[in-house]
């Protein structure tokens, strides 16, 4: 990751470019990251004008099955390394519904380290 200025970050492993209007990004932060369970399926794919919110397109996926929910890896362009998202079962059947077309995360929920 390379902090731009307070509120810009480039995602180098992503090639995103993150904007955080709610809080500054520390100035000594070299990574960001975000928890698996922290991804929402959204079908929008414009940025909310009331909050910081993040979608990330699906280019590629894998599934694998745990006992209690479903991990995708994900990838939101060709050129991004995986990224993990996680879900119950009881919160979406992967055999009933179709993969969604975009995953979203509040800018709250980035970490930066």
């Amino acid at each position: 990751m390379r902090v731009i200025d307070a509120h810009h970050a480039q995602a180098l492993d992503w090639h995103m470019t993150l904007t955080c209007m709610e809080r500054e990004i520390p100035v000594n932060a070299t990574a960001v990251g975000i928890r698996a369970h922290s991804f929402a399926i959204s079908e929008k794919t414009e940025r909310s004008s009331i909050a910081d919110i993040y979608y990330f397109p699906i280019k590629a996926y894998q599934i694998l099955e745990d006992v209690f929910e479903w991990n995708v890896s994900f990838k939101p362009n060709e050129e991004s390394t995986w990224i993990q998202w996680k879900i119950a079962k009881s919160d979406w059947n992967v055999n009933e519904k179709r993969m969604p077309e975009f995953l979203s995360v509040n800018a709250d929920e980035l970490l930066f380290f």
